[in-house]
């Protein structure tokens, strides 16, 4: 962690859950008051451990196929990170829909041309706060 304070890395771009959401086995999903909470802890860890306020952008991700495009309650908990201080806002990929993931929608991963929209959409962040 020596290596990654002050100089090490500028920011964190989080972009993570289409697949803890939605899940047909319950035991599988994360409930979003757990996922705000564990990611809180990560984001707070992971400053005292570098020993300084580095930037968490926290991204709405939460698509999990065609036809379950959004988990309500992961995006409340993601928001809830912004709201309170802890994370900024990153992009809206739940937005990014066909021809922009996998197998015409059917999966979570980006499409190349998704990659390409997911940077983008991050650069607009990331331009505001430089």
């Amino acid at each position: 962690m020596a290596r990654m304070r002050t100089k090490g890395f500028r920011v964190v771009l989080w972009h993570q859950d289409e697949s803890d959401v939605n899940q047909k086995d319950p035991s599988r999903k994360l409930p979003g008051n757990l996922y705000a909470q564990y990611l809180r802890q990560v984001i707070r860890q992971s400053q005292c451990e570098m020993q300084w306020a580095l930037p968490w952008f926290v991204a709405q991700a939460s698509y999990h196929v065609l036809g379950d495009e959004a988990s309500p309650d992961i995006r409340r908990a993601q928001a809830s990170l912004w709201k309170s201080g802890v994370a900024l806002q990153g992009p809206d990929t739940d937005a990014l829909k066909v021809p922009l993931r996998e197998s015409n929608g059917q999966g979570v991963h980006f499409s190349r041309e998704g990659l390409y929209a997911h940077a983008a959409a991050s650069a607009q962040y990331l331009l505001l706060w430089i």
